[in-house]
């Protein structure tokens, strides 16, 4: 196992020196220049693996295995195994350089070591490990390669029109055991009137992130805030927060939302905004019927992650994970209470679930036991991964239960401990899945 960790260490060395964050397109990069250069990368490396690879257009790839014996049923028997190359940007928090992969007291920092490179390196030489053995597949694999899981998905868009998924497989971009419940998404830009006392408003990087920093500038200092800087059109003040991904907004610090309870006193015109953001407001949606749902504990998360405005308007973009039992119109309908919202910026991507007995999600758990020694069970998250893509998918790892949730914030890492027991757990499921007959 000690070679296969180590050949997976010198791949996400590579892969993290990618600066894959969304960008200006070129010509086969439609999500700009280093997203094309780790596709066409990683697709190099599996195709070295023996797979045949394919470029769709520079918006996602994949690589096919197959086994030696014909497949009657092409769709049926494909199990897909879907990653993205893609990354959130980063601020100023990095204690190192954050496309650098830095080794320091067991950990292997970088941006993408949790979110979803080290993921892909892990799978990747698990697989590798198994071919190495001499074991022959059973059934199609196909490694799924996206470059816009973070934004907009326009890399399974773009796959889904030239290409049939397969019928089954995993993500692996969330936690361990497995991931059988993914909330719903809802996005959506709401505008109000801006108060006449405000000149500018700027903040956040990403819809999923929660907003690590957000600048104003008002006509007047604020009131029992002095940390100010004198510009020639009024006043300017500096909000910092901590980034975290959308989906556990609490182990962030939202600059925006600082910023809306410093504004509030001055400007009564944003106080609704700054209560639908908190507790009492879209987070507190709820309703009797609900109670009686296995599933009650999970509850809706609301994150402000950009801010913006112009001569008439503020603009907020929200990120809500809601549960299934809730409706998208329902959120919406409570934020239109309060002010614009722009149909045609609504994003909803319904909530996956997949039954705890479903022989995949059984087959996850029994090897997340095996290689841990640990009784697993399905679990639920915010987040959303490319398992809602196929007709039956879950997420399984990178993280583990009772550590700290590193996906979208400085400094993410993996531990070489965690990396080593990723590669275990993969190798015994894609052993049972895909090569005992």
């Amino acid at each position: 196992m000690k070679k296969y960790l180590n050949d997976s260490i010198k791949f996400l060395d590579k892969l993290i020196s990618f600066k894959s964050i969304k960008d200006e397109p070129v010509s086969g990069g439609p999500f700009g220049l280093e997203n094309k250069r780790a596709l066409e990368y990683s697709l190099s490396v599996l195709e070295k693996l023996g797979g045949k690879t394919k470029n769709l257009d520079g918006y996602v790839g994949f690589a096919d295995f197959f086994p030696e014996k014909e497949i009657k049923d092409e769709n049926r028997d494909v199990f897909g195994i879907l990653l993205h190359l893609d990354v959130v940007p980063v601020d100023d928090n990095w204690d190192s350089d954050p496309f650098v992969l830095t080794q320091k007291d067991g950990k292997l920092f970088g941006r993408g070591t949790v979110d979803d490179k080290g993921p892909f390196a892990a799978i990747l030489f698990a697989f590798k490990k198994l071919l190495d053995e001499g074991l022959k597949l059973q059934r199609q694999v196909r490694f799924i390669l996206g470059c816009d899981e973070e934004s907009g998905w326009g890399c399974m868009n773009h796959y889904k029109k030239h290409e049939a998924f397969p019928s089954f497989g995993i993500a692996p971009d969330a936690a361990f055991p497995v991931i059988n419940y993914e909330k719903g998404i809802l996005r959506f830009l709401l505008a109000i009137p801006k108060p006449s006392g405000i000149i500018e408003i700027q903040g956040g990087d990403r819809s999923n992130i929660v907003a690590p920093w957000c600048n104003v500038i008002v006509k007047k200092p604020l009131k029992g805030f002095d940390n100010y800087t004198k510009e020639k059109n009024g006043y300017l003040y500096k909000i910092k927060g901590k980034g975290a991904h959308a989906s556990t907004p609490k182990l962030g610090v939202n600059a925006i939302e600082k910023l809306l309870t410093m504004l509030e006193d001055e400007y009564s015109d944003l106080k609704p905004i700054a209560k639908l953001a908190g507790p009492e407001g879209l987070e507190s949606i709820t309703n009797e019927k609900y109670e009686n749902s296995d599933y009650f504990h999970i509850k809706l998360t609301s994150n402000i992650g950009k801010v913006s405005s112009d001569d008439e308007f503020i603009y907020f973009t929200f990120d809500i994970r809601y549960p299934k039992e809730i409706s998208p119109g329902e959120i919406l309908s409570l934020a239109k209470k309060e002010g614009e919202v722009f149909q045609d910026t609504v994003v909803v991507k319904t909530p996956l679930f997949v039954d705890e007995e479903t022989p995949l999600v059984k087959t996850l758990i029994a090897a997340y036991e095996k290689a841990t020694g640990k009784k697993g069970k399905a679990i639920s998250i915010g987040g959303g991964t490319y398992a809602r893509a196929l007709p039956l998918a879950v997420s399984c790892g990178p993280n583990f239960e009772g550590e700290e949730e590193l996906a979208h914030m400085a400094n993410e890492y993996i531990s070489i401990k965690n990396l080593e027991m990723c590669i275990k757990i993969y190798y015994l499921a894609l052993k049972e899945i895909l090569f005992k007959k």
